[in-house]
């Protein structure tokens, strides 16, 4: 896994990405993008966005904004995984 130097650009541009995905997943049970969660993230602004995924050094995404980077490749993987599901499912 390549080493990741976390910048300002690096820290916004997952804080941003963390939002959009949020108001993209819920957009049909609010169309205005305001769920629960959205409105969390966005409450925690500078504190989420800054957040390690882990306060050990030594663990994944211990660094400035390692929790929204972390919870995004998390994302991108479930997301691989429903695709892999669906299709096994349409195989049946």
């Amino acid at each position: 896994m390549p080493r990741i130097t976390p910048n300002e650009e690096f820290i916004k541009k997952n804080y941003d990405s963390t939002l959009s995905l949020i108001a993209t997943v819920f957009k049909d049970s609010y169309p205005e993008g305001k769920s629960e969660l959205y409105q969390t993230i966005c409450r925690l602004g500078e504190r989420y966005a800054l957040c390690p995924a882990s306060a050990k050094k030594e663990h994944y995404s211990a660094f400035p904004g390692g929790l929204a980077y972390h919870n995004l490749q998390v994302a991108k993987e479930l997301k691989k995984l429903v695709h892999l599901v669906v299709f096994k499912l349409d195989m049946v």
